[in-house]
């Protein structure tokens, strides 16, 4: 009877860890789902500015896009304003590459010992015992590179530079220069070959000697180092093919960045040209127009109460300042709307901002809305004045509830910030 009896309960402790780890695998899966479509959205269209002068026929313009500023873009105008401009760069150009959009875990970075490579006449060997390779704490660089294994999608020359950029959890943004140490065979990954089928990894680090005795200690210090991955660029020379037409003062630009589309709008006067738009497949959609003046739509409906306007003051947090924008004092979770049409060019955390969303409006015209509860809108998405796109709150370095407005204009979406009045009124 006792063998009987611890027989059951032998066969229920069974079950029962079964159907746990039948449940914790549901919601891994549902985990990795929603990771996968939160890589998906930040794969968007990137906000870009062109600003030159004209001279005669002549033009020479300077491009800038996720902190890359290129310059010497030149060309002539046509007699009907028809222009062409390009330029052909080497050395530090970043070309952003395509995330998967499914079936990878992007919080996830896998690793192997540089050691394991042992073929000596292989490329791979020669790279990671090459003069300028050493290990620097967990990981092995070359030339101040972390070594990684990538898909065959993203490269299959060992030495290629990369630029990875990894999410953080207080939600920073961390940027590593990278090199292709190894490679994902091709067997082993996805049908594009982006990510391996087994642990579903894009990355893996490849790590110093003696890493492979403590496998677990390893992994965690990876997991510690970096986030979730966010963005792949491979750095090498940049190409820029431009195109457009001047109609009095407007401007209109098409064109390509290394292949990428970009369309873009603007203004010239007395020989400067400014414009801004997307690059990227969907940026032939992304066009916002050009502002044509105005008052902006208040923020904040019914809540009228400046808590500090723009312009010097003493901040709590960061002492004697300009302030750059209005703080509009409302409840937690009231609806923050547009102030006009416009294109999402961020939504996420911004540092001292919070929760934070930037709106373009063409022209080189931005607006800010700072200290979100909750984000409503996506990077690419296309608003109308008046929608929805937060709700307000104190997240980042605030004091209490309120929607901070900021108008930027230059075309840099994250500079230029200048008075709101010149566009906002006050409600009655």
């Amino acid at each position: 009877m006792k063998r009987w009896i611890l027989a059951g309960v032998l066969g229920l402790g069974l079950c029962a860890a079964f159907f746990g780890m039948l449940i914790l695998s549901v919601c891994s899966a549902i985990l990795s789902a929603t990771e996968s479509s939160d890589a998906a959205s930040m794969d968007a269209p990137i906000p870009c500015t062109i600003t030159g002068t004209r001279t005669g026929d002549d033009l020479k313009l300077t491009l800038k896009y996720d902190g890359m500023k290129i310059t010497g873009i030149t060309g002539t105008i046509g007699g009907d304003g028809s222009f062409s401009a390009s330029t052909k760069t080497s050395g530090e150009g970043k070309t952003k590459m395509e995330l998967p959009s499914s079936g990878a875990d992007l919080d996830v970075q896998t690793f192997m010992c540089y050691t394991a490579v042992t073929a000596e006449g292989s490329a791979q060997y020669k790279l990671l015992n090459s003069s300028g390779a050493k290990d620097v704490g967990i990981y092995r660089k070359v030339n101040g590179r972390y070594a990684v294994a990538l898909g065959s999608f993203y490269g299959s020359e060992m030495g290629t530079c990369y630029l990875l950029e990894f999410r953080q959890p207080d939600g920073s943004t961390k940027r590593i220069p990278a090199i292709l140490g190894d490679q994902k065979a091709d067997q082993h990954t996805d049908a594009k070959h982006q990510y391996h089928t087994v642990d579903k990894s894009v990355v893996e680090f490849i790590t110093a000697a003696g890493t492979y005795k403590n496998i677990s200690a390893t992994q965690k210090q990876i997991n510690k180092d970096f986030g979730v991955l966010t963005a792949i660029y491979r750095v090498g020379g940049t190409e820029v093919e431009l195109n457009g037409t001047i109609d009095g003062k407007q401007v209109r630009v098409g064109g390509s960045v290394d292949g990428s589309p970009l369309t873009a709008s603007g203004t010239i006067q007395n020989g400067k040209l400014q414009a801004s738009g997307f690059i990227g497949e969907e940026s032939a959609e992304s066009e916002n127009g050009i502002y044509t003046g105005g008052k902006f739509l208040w923020p904040v409906p019914q809540y009228s109460y400046i808590s500090c306007d723009f312009g010097p003051r003493i901040c709590p947090f960061h002492g004697r300042e300009v302030h750059s924008g209005v703080d509009l004092a409302a409840p937690y979770g009231v609806s923050v709307l547009a102030a006009a049409d416009g294109k999402v060019v961020l939504s996420g955390w911004n540092g001292s901002y919070g929760n934070c969303v930037i709106l373009s409006h063409g022209s080189g015209l931005f607006t800010l809305y700072g200290h979100n509860s909750s984000l409503q809108v996506k990077v690419g998405d296309t608003v109308k004045r008046g929608d929805v796109i937060a709700l307000v709150g104190s997240t980042g370095a605030s004091t209490g509830n309120h929607s901070h407005f900021e108008v930027r204009e230059g075309g840099n979406e994250h500079g230029n910030a200048v008075s709101p009045w010149n566009y906002l009124k006050k409600p009655n």
